[in-house]
């Protein structure tokens, strides 16, 4: 993750599993806990980044670098479409209709791949824009993310993929995630 350690992604990653089991769990319990074990300023950056709504490391890694991105990220956003819940968007930013979703193992199925087609127009009726990221570019990649305001060629919210660059335009203000293979041998 950009500005973080491997070490100090994965106490973030182990936080939130934590929450996820416990979501109203006090972390002053988990500073207590820490206290003489773990120094403190690596504790406090760890809660500080942690999230009760990232449901996998993944899920984490994906919010770590979003949030990096623009302000107002938020995670688990409920999506209705007649009156149902279709879909909870793993990360976005609500007030600029952006979603993004991590897409695991169960996500290479037949049926999870067409429902996955129909969330994705649904989301497009619904005026949202979406990004879905697989274990594999997080796993294999690297990231980092710009920012270019004022975007030249639009004021809404547009994302164009190129290759492995991400290009997500909002409110005139254009955000660029890059992802780049790495050898990790």
């Amino acid at each position: 993750m950009p500005g973080l350690s491997y070490g100090e992604t994965r106490s973030v990653q182990f936080i939130d599993a934590i929450r996820q089991l416990d979501p109203h769990l006090n972390l002053g319990d988990i500073r207590a806990e820490a206290k003489g074990v773990v120094k403190k300023t690596i504790v406090e950056k760890a809660v500080g980044l942690s999230d009760p709504g990232a449901q996998s490391p993944p899920e984490t890694a994906l919010r770590l670098i979003a949030a990096q991105v623009h302000p107002g990220l938020t995670t688990q956003i409920p999506i209705y479409y007649g009156g149902r819940l279709v879909t909870r968007l793993d990360c976005g930013w609500r007030k600029e209709k952006v979603g993004l979703f991590h897409d695991g193992e169960h996500h290479l199925t037949r049926k999870q791949h067409d429902y996955d087609a129909e969330v994705t127009l649904i989301l497009h009726d619904l005026g949202w824009e979406s990004m879905r990221v697989t274990n594999a570019l997080l796993q294999k990649s690297n990231c980092t993310s710009t920012t270019y305001c004022p975007a030249s060629h639009s004021s809404g919210v547009v994302i164009e993929h190129h290759g492995l660059v991400w290009c997500l335009t909002l409110s005139n203000c254009q955000f660029i995630l890059l992802f780049w293979h790495f050898d990790r041998a």
